[in-house]
């Protein structure tokens, strides 16, 4: 594939995803949900993918979808990141994007979609996944082939400030208020971003048959493992993770160990904290 377009481009997921495809050379249409933008440092974000020739910034409901045919092109859907932040209501379906399925006849379209993996088990999320259940059911077409990841955890530089790992290296405490804490964190797994991309794209290239997948980091309690590097005081917790549907489980091979994938993490956010 030659041309991605990612929805929700300036969020954490979806920001990564929008590097790895520049470096590989493909062109990049980055749809921005809002006006505003999302979360910190915006302007850092614009300034490390906006001097590339191959991306275009767009916002999500003026963006015109290209006419005709296409070559291969893949659309990366981050509902992910806006269940995490509280606006996947801002996750809509325009006309025009209606409009530009319809009208592709020979064009190989790959819709990637990217859930937490709280819609696998009953964890009280059931209105969120309804949404995002009848955005699908919006876009299902005969053009576009649906590629569903279910993600636990995703830490990394850029992570959402909502989660507990973010929160620490912004605040520079170790205490942290339970109250605080994001009840729509995952904490029984936790994988790095670049780590997650990579393995979400590979699964792509290689034409899987399957359809949903889980993708884990293969160690138990892995968030819990990366809580303790931090002196995190969050306890032990008690009884097992919640029961998931079936989907297809993927094991995600780390590159670093959590130790070192949490000090990129760090480092990368002291940079940013310096510039202010």
């Amino acid at each position: 594939m030659d041309k991605a377009v990612i929805i929700g481009v300036y969020d954490f997921l979806g920001f990564h995803f929008c590097r790895m495809f520049l470096e590989q050379g493909m062109e990049v249409a980055g749809l921005h949900i809002e006006h505003h933008g999302t979360g910190y440092f915006l302007e850092e974000k614009r300034m490390e993918i906006g001097r590339n020739a191959n991306f275009e910034e767009h916002l999500l409901q003026e963006y015109s979808w290209p006419s005709g045919e296409l070559d291969d092109v893949v659309i990366i859907f981050d509902y992910y990141d806006l269940f995490v932040t509280r606006r996947e209501k801002n996750f809509i379906c325009t006309s025009s994007f209606e409009k530009f399925l319809a009208e592709k006849k020979s064009s190989q379209i790959l819709g990637v979609f990217l859930f937490p993996v709280q819609f696998l088990c009953e964890c009280g999320f059931a209105n969120e996944k309804r949404h995002a259940d009848l955005f699908l059911q919006l876009v299902e077409h005969e053009n576009l082939t649906i590629k569903k990841f279910y993600l636990p955890t995703v830490y990394g530089p850029w992570q959402s400030e909502e989660f507990t790992f973010q929160q620490h290296f912004l605040s520079g405490k170790k205490e942290l208020s339970k109250a605080a804490r994001n009840n729509r964190e995952w904490l029984w797994d936790a994988i790095y971003v670049d780590d997650t991309v990579r393995s979400v794209w590979n699964i792509c290239l290689n034409k899987h048959g399957d359809d949903e997948f889980i993708l884990t980091g293969g160690k138990e309690n892995q968030w819990m493992e990366c809580a303790r590097f931090l002196s995190l005081p969050v306890g032990e917790r008690s009884g097992d993770p919640p029961v998931l549907k079936n989907a297809f489980t993927v094991e995600v091979k780390a590159q670093r160990h959590v130790e070192a994938a949490l000090k990129l993490q760090r480092l990368h956010v002291d940079r940013l904290k310096s510039q202010i």
